[in-house]
């Protein structure tokens, strides 16, 4: 759909990389960056190529990831503190315990995060029915 991808890593020297079902499905023009920080935005590389997308007039932030009371969390909130709109997709986040992803989403939200789910995300980008895209989607 045209939208760029960063994809962080957190320390896949010792956790491993992202898991193959995920990142075959990923865009040929995705980024992946490596990181130690919990927060992406910590990260040099992946704060440089957030500021390259901004330039560009792409401030909206959609986010998933795992783990949603750490790193997704961390993120986000530094994210927020920068100034940019944030859409945390609650439906694509994730916890090895479900309290911890609730308690991440919750805290996420009180900072000003807007809780979506990936369906309103596709079909708010989607815009209208009737594309190859859509006919793919809803396949």
């Amino acid at each position: 759909m045209g939208v760029p991808v960063i994809v962080s890593e957190q320390y896949p020297k010792g956790l491993g990389r992202t898991i193959e079902s995920l990142a075959e499905k990923l865009p040929n023009e995705s980024k992946t960056i490596s990181k130690l920080m919990f927060s992406s935005m910590r990260s040099a590389d992946f704060a440089k190529e957030m500021a390259a997308m901004r330039a560009e007039g792409r401030d909206q932030m959609v986010v998933c990831g795992t783990e949603s009371h750490i790193c997704v969390l961390q993120t986000v909130a530094d994210l927020l503190a920068e100034a940019a709109p944030v859409f945390l997709v609650n439906d694509a986040v994730g916890s090895r315990t479900e309290a911890n992803r609730q308690a991440g989403i919750s805290r996420m939200a009180k900072l000003g995060a807007e809780c979506v789910t990936s369906e309103m995300v596709l079909f708010e980008w989607l815009e209208v029915a009737g594309s190859d895209v859509f006919k793919k989607l809803v396949s």
